[in-house]
């Protein structure tokens, strides 16, 4: 499960999606966590919307059978006890039934 805070930074984003690719994992992710990302990098102007909307379809292109479908999603979410604001991300790898990590920012 890649959380929005690995999908940011182009260097990791094109790392891991380069090793999705080539099948060394199975890449996941949830619609919130594209929508996540397609705010960040257009808040930091590191994107226009033209553009975030562009590298989502090609993401969701290329990797079609990543995206969690938000009904598992929110069937999962209510018994996530982790922090509020990131109960979304481990709920989608509850729903994924494959996640068997989430690669995410560390806490500081």
């Amino acid at each position: 499960m890649l959380d929005a805070s690995v999908l940011y930074p182009l260097p990791l984003r094109d790392t891991l999606l380069c090793l999705a690719e080539y099948d060394v994992y199975a890449v996941r992710w949830s619609g919130r966590i594209l929508d996540e990302l397609a705010r960040s990098l257009i808040a930091d102007g590191r994107a226009t919307p033209e553009q975030a909307e562009s590298l989502i379809g090609a993401m969701r292109r290329t990797f079609w059978d990543a995206e969690i479908p938000d009904l598992l999603i929110a069937a999962h979410e209510p018994a996530m006890t982790n922090e509020p604001s990131d109960r979304h991300i481990l709920a989608a790898a509850a729903a994924s039934e494959d996640a068997r990590a989430i690669a995410c920012e560390p806490v500081r």
